[in-house]
């Protein structure tokens, strides 16, 4: 288990989903480390000469299928969604889980509930959890904008978790889940 933190200027206007059912949201099916062209749902862009664009948005309310190298897939909605692909694969996928912007405690608890589905999913043992740690960000309130924690799930592919304040002093806080994967990760 790692921790970290990270220094983030990410802003996210405050949206609610609430009245939309989550079964309306178009859906996208993603795969790490597969070519960007078999992205369903969402076609990535390239530029003229066949290059495939570095990073990839869906900046609406999505239903996403994230599929990993295992064959695990995880299901959840994200208010928008960022991609990243080195050499025409999928490397990086980031999901912003909430649907508009909670009290501190209020997004810490719902972290904590995705960081626990997601660790049941791939079976991850006590010893190696960040939940607890998750857990403790109520308690342990940074005065850092962005606090975080990272897990490997598989061989080659990590869990990061991240919350993020919207402003500098208000109690407003977004919740950023990112499975990345790397032939360099153990």
């Amino acid at each position: 288990m790692r921790s970290c933190i990270y220094v983030s200027f990410l802003c996210l206007p405050a949206m609610s989903c609430a009245n939309q059912n989550e079964r309306e949201f178009p859906l996208v099916e993603v795969e790490l480390n597969k070519p960007v062209e078999t992205i369903k749902g969402k076609t990535w862009r390239h530029h003229d000469d066949g290059r495939v664009f570095g990073p990839c948005f869906i900046e609406t309310p999505t239903k996403v299928q994230a599929r990993f190298p295992s064959g695990r897939v995880y299901s959840s909605y994200s208010k928008m969604v960022h991609m990243s692909q080195a050499m025409g694969k999928v490397r990086l996928v980031e999901l912003s889980p909430f649907s508009s912007a909670m009290r501190h405690d209020k997004a810490v608890s719902a972290l904590k509930d995705i960081a626990a589905e997601i660790e049941r999913l791939f079976e991850i043992p006590a010893d190696r959890s960040i939940v607890n740690e998750i857990g403790q960000w109520k308690t342990e309130k940074s005065t850092r904008r962005t606090r975080g924690a990272i897990v490997e799930l598989e061989k080659g592919v990590e869990l990061q978790i991240r919350i993020v304040a919207i402003e500098e002093d208000n109690d407003e806080w977004v919740g950023e889940v990112t499975f990345s994967y790397s032939d360099a990760n153990p």
